[in-house]
């Protein structure tokens, strides 16, 4: 039971008018942030009054402001506010919140919902201890359906403070205490409570679905019972409320707002169309200078331009503004990344990640950058960590699952896509994976289901003309399509036809990719146009002689020309190609391999051609019988293996 201060004397008539005048005083200084000022006139009207409960506050607030939360906190206790009124311990738990004492704030708020406060015969008639414990009580943990005895609270209590409205806040400070000790769950729990009561709470929100806490499934079900006709008087408000793309015709003025049209470029983003993307983003940071909610799209879309000139610039402007915020060294991570400084960008992004260890995307940004550097478990681990600040997200899964892909660790990698898959099972950068998981397995049936699956979702997402994002999807699906048929009946031209169709896709999509025109001349040959097939080979010759003279040294080029002259029947200049790039990178398995076959082929001249497939990098090497295929010209070494790219 608390004990109430003695009854003073009210504020003689002279003094009630200096109250009145100090009261608008400090709320003029509130209103021009000038908190100081605020603060004295305030503390010099908390004696005036006589130490009324709503000019305490007042006072309070005004310390708040001023960031000294301690002699606010005193404050507040010393007249017992924290448990007399719900505003008094919503800034109570506030202050030691902001001050890092996180227990001290989770135990404010517990008290109260306990019903610790103060009864109705201490406060004549006002019952805190009902009011305070009905604002603070949250869901239970297996109950979805809100309790409404909340409503039941009035506006106002009878300090003329503030108390229903502060219910969603309540819920909304608890869930940040739960998050900063790193309960998550309950955190969830609580932005959950606090949005639904309080349907207009964006931070509850942000919190909820800006950090990819919630599965899809979740998500569809919390909007589904926040009931927001209930809070909004016309169907225009509450189609607001929800934050849908297509804003009704009567506010149409919204659609230029910058939040919409960031939405509008996140979903360019994640249809590869970065340049559409980027526009967009660049035209509302023209608007709004460093919006928080599109400085992330716009950093990953630069990132995915290589428009490093950019990033830097970016870079240098919010480390020099806003030095303590991650977003910053995200930045500059990025920028790293992006002209493939692995070492600089894994020691900005772990700064990055270090001051917001729930930043999602720096730590996926550090498991690239690690990945990059062929760091597989320390990739991993960065990504292990992003599953806890996105739990909702199957980015991680995906990326977790890539990675024991490239390690060869194939039933790991399809766990992990398998839990990716649940969270979101129509995301076509998961199916392309799954298909080259499923390739290099050799089920080419699961494999081909995969690559169509995605190539269908890539027409949903991008219409009639997919970014060249998208080029190794329809590269891989020609590969599938090409082996599958093959292993089914030996040379189904049909089947041939349409792998050719899948790499013609790919070639217009990313003209001049000279492993398209390989693929192609290879489906020709197997369809018999072997006139086409040669000319195909000397125009992916071509390419690559170009790519050598772009970046002369790069044994990948090296080993990509030997392959192009192998199935041009130039032996002779293919196996001067793969030696020389042995040379430059003695352990590459498919140049080695490749090199002893064209070996095999040359000394059994007594052939007329011989076929050799090549599996996967480092697989076995089955050979069919040359009596087998058709009996025309061009020695055939196939290399069956898609590319498995990163399309995130």
């Amino acid at each position: 039971t608390i004990t109430v201060m003695s009854a003073t004397p009210a504020p003689s008539g002279i003094e009630q008018q200096l109250v009145d005048r100090l009261r608008a005083t400090v709320q003029s200084y509130l209103s021009r942030m000038q908190y100081k000022s605020a603060a004295f006139w305030a503390d010099k009207l908390v004696s005036l009054s006589r130490g009324q409960p709503k000019d305490v506050y007042n006072y309070c607030q005004c310390l708040y402001l001023t960031k000294q939360y301690h002699r606010a906190i005193h404050h507040l206790k010393q007249r017992q506010l924290h448990v007399r009124t719900v505003a008094g311990c919503h800034l109570t738990a506030l202050c030691h919140y902001d001050s890092g004492e996180f227990n001290d704030a989770l135990a404010v708020l517990d008290s109260a919902a306990a019903g610790n406060g103060g009864t109705a015969a201490d406060t004549g008639g006002f019952n805190a201890s009902q009011w305070l414990a009905s604002a603070s009580r949250v869901l239970d943990d297996d109950n979805l359906t809100a309790s409404t005895e909340w409503q039941q609270l009035p506006q106002l209590d009878e300090f003329g403070l503030p108390c229903r409205p502060l219910a969603g806040s309540l819920a909304l400070l608890r869930g940040r205490v739960f998050e900063s000790l790193g309960v998550r769950p309950r955190a969830v729990h609580c932005f959950v409570d606090a949005l639904r009561k309080d349907a207009y709470c964006y931070e509850a929100f942000e919190a909820l679905f800006g950090s990819q806490n919630l599965r899809a499934s979740e998500e569809a079900e919390l909007l589904a019972n926040l009931h927001f006709d209930e809070a909004c008087q016309t169907p225009e408000e509450a189609k607001l409320l929800q934050l849908e793309l297509e804003v009704p015709d009567s506010i149409v003025a919204l659609k230029d707002n910058g939040d919409l049209v960031t939405s509008l470029a996140e979903r360019y983003f994640y249809a590869c169309h970065f340049h559409e993307c980027q526009q967009l983003t660049s035209s509302v940071l023209a608007n709004d200078p460093f919006n928080d909610l599109c400085l992330p799209l716009h950093i990953a879309a630069l990132k995915e331009l290589g428009k490093d000139n950019q990033l830097f610039l970016l870079g240098h402007q919010l480390v020099e503004l806003y030095p303590s915020r991650p977003i910053s060294w995200y930045a500059v991570g990025c920028y790293y990344l992006c002209i493939h400084d692995k070492e600089m960008a894994r020691r900005y992004l772990m700064k990055c990640t270090r001051m917001n260890r729930y930043f999602g995307p720096g730590w996926i940004a550090l498991g690239h950058a690690l990945a990059e550097d062929t760091e597989h478990d320390q990739a991993i681990a960065a990504y292990t960590t992003a599953i806890q600040a996105m739990q909702g997200s199957h980015v991680p899964y995906l990326y977790i699952g890539l990675e024991y892909g490239l390690t060869n660790n194939l039933p790991l990698a399809s766990e992990f896509f398998d839990q990716a898959v649940e969270l979101c099972p129509n995301d076509p950068f998961l199916l392309h994976e799954r298909g080259v998981t499923y390739f290099n397995a050799r089920d080419y049936a699961k494999a081909e289901e995969q690559f169509r699956l995605a190539v269908g979702r890539i027409d949903e997402l991008s219409g009639e003309m997919p970014s060249s994002f998208w080029e190794p999807v329809f590269n891989n699906l020609g590969h599938t399509c090409r082996k599958l048929k093959r292993l089914l009946l030996l040379f189904s031209i049909p089947q041939i036809h349409e792998a050719i169709q899948h790499h013609q896709r790919a070639w217009s999509l990313y003209p001049g990719n000279a492993a398209t025109l390989t693929a192609l001349g290879y489906a020709f040959a197997l369809n018999g146009d072997f006139d086409r097939a040669v000319e195909t080979y000397d125009e992916a010759i071509q390419h690559h002689q170009r790519a050598w003279s772009l970046y002369p040294g790069n044994a990948a080029t090296l080993t990509a020309l030997g392959y192009a002259f192998a199935l041009n029947g130039d032996f002779d200049r293919a196996v001067d190609h793969l030696t020389r790039s042995l040379s430059l990178n003695s352990d590459d398995k498919f140049s080695s391999q490749l090199l002893s076959k064209l070996v095999e082929v040359m000394a059994e001249t007594h052939l007329p051609w011989l076929d050799s497939l090549l599996g996967d990098r480092g697989d076995s090497l089955p050979t069919l019988n040359w009596q087998d295929l058709p009996d025309r010209k061009p020695a055939s070494l196939a290399m069956e293996s898609p590319s498995s790219a990163s399309l995130t």
